[in-house]
């Protein structure tokens, strides 16, 4: 019996650690978490009705990519690779970071 409560403790410390390190880390690397609620009505869909070309994207630049095709959208000129080289804390390999608030 006491080595079975023993076994329970050991796994509970084991869990508490695990999740305080997972936080601890994703804090780092995220930053905090903030939730946000809003009773604003948000539209379901969004439609690009407008003409608007479409860029061939290479790599992991799907961020900078839609970015552009929104902007167009906008009648605003945007190209996806300088919008690309314009966005910081990218990783290594390419993929860009969630937001970040700084």
């Amino acid at each position: 019996m006491k080595i079975l409560i023993i076994i329970v403790i050991v796994l509970l410390i084991a869990i508490i650690n695990y999740l305080l390190i997972t936080h601890i880390v994703d804090f780092i690397v995220i930053g905090k978490a903030s939730f946000r609620v809003s009773n604003a009505k948000h539209k379901d869909k969004f439609v690009i009705k407008n003409k608007n070309k479409i860029d061939i994207q290479t790599g992991f630049k799907c961020s900078a990519f839609a970015s552009a095709y929104l902007l167009r959208h906008l009648n605003i000129d945007a190209n996806g690779d300088e919008i690309y080289n314009m966005i910081p804390h990218k990783m290594k390999s390419g993929y860009v970071y969630p937001k970040r608030n700084s």
